[in-house]
């Protein structure tokens, strides 16, 4: 089963530079959205529906990547 992965970015956040690099290391194919591309709803939206202003380290979106590199 294929898990897709959606990278949400900022060009300076380490968080997000480690994990496209781990993805890339492990062979993983995965959309990377930036941050800065986003309508401010759309942010917003982001921010409740995973209850943090820190998404990039989020579980929700740590779950998508474990299963990807599991595989």
């Amino acid at each position: 089963m294929t898990v897709p992965v959606k990278v949400y970015t900022t060009p300076i956040c380490p968080y997000c530079s480690n994990a496209k690099q781990l993805l890339k290391t492990k062979g993983v194919d995965y959309e990377e959205i930036s941050m800065h591309d986003m309508s401010s709803e759309d942010r917003q939206a982001l921010m409740k529906k995973t209850k943090s202003i820190a998404l990039c380290h989020k579980l929700s979106l740590v779950r998508p990547l474990s299963a990807a590199l599991m595989s």
